[in-house]
Order: structure tokens, then sequence, then C-alpha cells
């Protein structure tokens, strides 16, 4: 009879810097895996150092979209994270959106590439799909809100989306394991499809007359100081293009 699996959590402190004694009792516990979850790319610069300091050694190891999305740990560490496996926010890398916003991202910031791209492509197209439920229906909430949740298979730059009845969104996290330093997609190569949006409760929602020509701010909720910087901030920059591209389109309804 096989045994059953066993969980060992050794949790941290957002301000601990030392995780050494987490490390080595889960070393003495003889561990099959090490699942990694911290929330910002220094702490996991920090744990990466100290698992392979501490000679963390043929124990796979898993991690969450921030460990599979810092790219500094994969040149850094490359014995600790080759073969690991984590799962991560989907993201065409073949759709025009993702060309552009790389590029303009570029040229804006003189970075050599964009940081945690999956990041990047949610928060491009968010302000895309806004733009566009705003101009069906108008600056109305409740009425924007119907829109949404009628969505099927929105394509954008981070891949198909569908919004359920209750507002959640069947697009997700995708495995991805670390092979020959890279992250790609575990099991397979990711497809795309043609762009495509339903949104059969439209013509019920707005006529013309209630379509707006105002401006449309469109606000966010991101770190933009401390460790959460390090993405916070290269998401706000590519609202920021995403909104610049709208308006360069002709704007919401030409306002």
């Amino acid at each position: 009879t096989a045994s059953e699996p066993t969980v060992i959590t050794e949790n941290f402190l957002p301000t601990d810097t030392d995780f050494k004694t987490q490390i080595a009792k889960l070393k003495n516990k003889d561990v099959d895996a090490i699942f990694i979850n911290p929330q910002t790319p220094p702490k996991t610069d920090l744990l990466m150092k100290q698992l392979e300091e501490q000679g963390v050694e043929g124990i796979q190891v898993f991690g969450n979209d921030v460990v599979v999305g810092y790219k500094e740990g994969l040149s850094r560490y490359p014995k600790l994270v080759e073969g690991m496996i984590g799962a991560e926010a989907s993201y065409d890398e073949n759709h025009s959106d993702v060309a552009y916003f790389a590029e303009e991202y570029k040229k804006q910031t003189g970075d050599a590439e964009v940081p945690y791209m999956s990041y990047a492509a949610t928060s491009f197209d968010a302000v895309r799909i806004i733009a566009e439920g705003v101009a069906e229906v108008g600056n109305d909430g409740d009425k924007f809100k119907e829109w949404l949740y009628d969505v099927k298979d929105w394509q954008g730059a981070a891949g198909s989306l569908t919004i359920d009845k209750n507002g959640d969104p069947g697009a997700g996290h995708k495995a991805k394991i670390v092979k020959d330093g890279k992250v790609v997609l575990y099991g397979g190569a990711e497809t795309s499809a043609v762009s495509t949006v339903s949104t059969s409760k439209t013509s019920e929602l707005a006529t013309p007359a209630d379509k707006t020509k105002d401006p449309v701010k469109i606000g966010g909720i991101l770190p933009l100081t401390g460790d959460g910087a390090a993405y916070g901030v290269p998401m706000q920059k590519i609202a920021e293009i995403a909104a610049a591209k709208v308006n360069m389109e002709g704007g919401i309804n030409g306002a």
C-alpha cells in the first residue's frame, strides 16, 4: 500500500532574510521536493542563493509565478533551477500586442527586456478589454459588468480569455519547467487562436447615444515601492503603453 504524502511547512516573515534554519529542517526530513513561495524577486533571490549554499541536490524544486518569472535566477543559479517546475500566467509570444508592447517598453525604459512578461501581458490586455467594453456599452459600471460576463474566447497578449457567470476568468496559469536554462511549457507547446470576442448582449446593453464621448480614466492598484516594485512598476508602464495605443488608434468612440 502506498504511503500518504506528507507536507512539511516552514514559514517566514516578509522581513526575514535568513532561511538557513528552515532549509536545514527540510533537508533533515529527507524531503523529495521543495516548493518555494516568495512574493517578491528579492526574496526569491535570497531563497535561491541559500538553497544552493545549503547544498540542496537531488531534490525536485517547485516555484510559484514569481520564481518562474525571475529570469535573473535562471542565470545566477543554473544548477538549482534546472528541471524546476512552476506555474505562470500564459501569454502568446506570437501575438502582435506582445511584440508591440515589448518594443515600446524597451524604447521608453532603455531596458533590454520586459520583466515578468506574463504580468505585462495581462496588464496590457486589461486596458484593452476595458477600452473595448466601454466603447460598446458606455462608461456605466453595471452595463460593463454585464458585457464583461459575456466575453467568450477573447484573444489577447495573454492568450484566450472567457469570463464565466461569476465573473471569474477562464484563463489561468500553465505549468512550466526550466529546461536548458529556459522556462518552457511543461509537456508541450502553446497554441494561439484567431482573435474573436463574443458579446451577444451588447445590443441589449447600449445604444449609440449611451456610449461615452468623455475621457475614460483607468486606475490600478500596483506595488510601486519596496520589493514588489520589481514587477509593479513595469506593469504600470505596460498599462500606460496600452492606453497610449488605444488613444493612437482613435480612442474610445473618438474620445
